[in-house]
């Protein structure tokens, strides 16, 4: 596996085959890495090459160091469109499909504003999973989700539905969720985003979930087309129009 006589330093060639084993989908997104200590016994290596190795592949975005957790493959993951029971419908009300692609999955700490503001506890990680869907081949919607790593399930459950539901199915013990409405005007990002006009109308949709002990579970925000899909929810819900 490695060429100790060769001009590239140990640690790159490390890189390198992790690096391969991703873009050849051996090692899939989401995936927790071997630890550095049993990785570096394995390869007869110092545990300082093996970082070196970890550090390169973080740079390159395709890992994400989360500590007390460990390393975990952070490779793009638009591998196709998964059609999903997603809570999202057609504005026709027709029984149309929303297509969902999972874009992102990452492990981090919360920020001090997520803490202070949203409910998450300090030095507990949170998982961000952002997915984007689609209508006849429009962009619809896009969410943006922060979800506590103690209500997480693993990232190949979250492609297959809505995260709300995949929550629930995973046992989240979700008691209840409350969502704020709004209609805004789009920003020149959403617009770029979504191939509209600035200040078009658009939804943005603020939902919060807790469990039955009162832990928040997860906190999305949604920027919805409301000409081409809008929302869906069961009795759980509780709704304000802002």
């Amino acid at each position: 596996m490695l060429n100790r006589e060769a001009n590239s330093p140990l640690y790159k060639q490390i890189a390198e085959v992790i690096e391969e084993a991703i873009a050849f989908g051996e090692l899939k997104s989401g995936c927790l890495l071997e630890g550095e200590v049993p990785l570096a016994r394995r390869l007869s290596v110092s545990r300082y090459t093996v970082r070196q190795a970890l550090q390169q592949l973080s740079l390159k975005g395709l890992v994400n160091r989360a500590p007390g957790i460990g390393t975990i493959v952070q490779a793009p993951m638009r591998t196709g469109r998964h059609n999903g029971n997603f809570q999202l419908v057609s504005a026709r009300r027709e029984q149309l499909h929303i297509e969902s692609v999972l874009v992102c999955y990452q492990i981090r700490e919360p920020t001090q504003v997520e803490v202070s503001e949203l409910g998450f506890v300090e030095d507990v990680h949170i998982v961000i999973v952002k997915k984007v869907h689609y209508f006849e081949d429009q962009l619809a919607c896009v969410s943006d989700h922060r979800i506590s790593i103690k209500y997480a399930p693993p990232w190949e459950i979250f492609p297959r539905g809505s995260v709300l539901g995949c929550l629930r199915t995973y046992g989240s013990d979700i008691e209840r969720t409350s969502v704020q409405v709004s209609l805004i005007g789009a920003t020149d990002h959403d617009a770029d985003l979504f191939g509209i006009n600035s200040s078009t109308p658009i939804l943005q949709v603020n939902q919060r979930s807790n469990s039955v002990v009162g832990d928040i579970v997860e906190f999305c925000d949604f920027k919805i087309r409301p000409e081409l899909c809008s929302l869906r929810y069961d009795d759980a819900v509780s709704f304000a129009v802002i």
